[in-house]
């Protein structure tokens, strides 16, 4: 019988660590492609915020419109917003409460991620309190306005996210007119129109103004 030959053991090479230089190249590579990607994950954030938003006005503008049958086409008499206006003690939420499943779609994810902010994200083009900045509700405004008023329901802003810019990364003053102290700059605002239909709009300070100016 043949002697069987000895089996061969395998010897492993000791593990080798990385060396600094490797490491330093690994974290170079790394903060290189956070730098590259952070600006498209901010763009992404942003745009899911935003498509919220244009959500929210959506299921406020069909609130609207319950209201406005329940009352015989008259659209409700409440306060610009909790910053502006003191003329009617009451507001868009608490007028359309009755009609919606939550009061969170009054919150804007983009208003509410920031600080000094009021609690409901949304304005109601009520233009009673804005008589001092030229403006009249009666020829102007919504506020207590019959639907059948409106010649050009379309274009004519009724609700809106109450920020002229942080959808784009502006601040307000940024967007505001230069008249009023601001830049001009083109920001960016989300809409309900009075048909019902909701649009993100890029406008600057004075286009906003002629929005709010626009004639029924």
């Amino acid at each position: 019988m043949k002697d069987m030959p000895l089996p061969v053991r395998l010897t492993r090479s000791p593990r080798r660590g990385f060396t600094l230089i490797e490491l330093l190249v690994v974290i170079a590579i790394i903060s290189i492609l956070t730098g590259a990607l952070m600006p498209a994950l901010i763009a992404a954030r942003g745009k899911a915020r935003l498509t919220n938003c244009v959500s929210n006005l959506r299921q406020i503008s069909a609130a609207m419109m319950l209201y406005a049958q329940a009352s015989e086409e008259i659209l409700p008499v409440v306060e610009f917003s909790e910053s502006q206006g003191d003329a009617h003690g009451t507001y868009l939420h608490e007028a359309l409460d009755q009609y919606l499943e939550t009061k969170k779609v009054f919150k804007c994810p983009t208003l509410t991620a920031m600080p000094g902010e009021n609690p409901h994200s949304y304005a109601y083009l009520c233009l009673h309190a804005w008589a001092s900045y030229g403006f009249n509700n009666d020829t102007q405004g919504v506020c207590g306005q019959s639907l059948a008023r409106f010649r050009r329901p379309a274009g004519k802003p009724m609700v809106f996210c109450d920020s002229l810019g942080c959808h784009v990364g502006l601040t307000d003053n940024e967007v505001l007119p230069k008249s009023w102290g601001g830049q001009n700059r083109v920001g960016g605002m989300a809409i309900c129109f009075v048909d019902g239909h909701v649009k993100f709009v890029r406008v600057n300070g004075d286009g906003i103004i002629a929005l709010y100016r626009c004639p029924l």
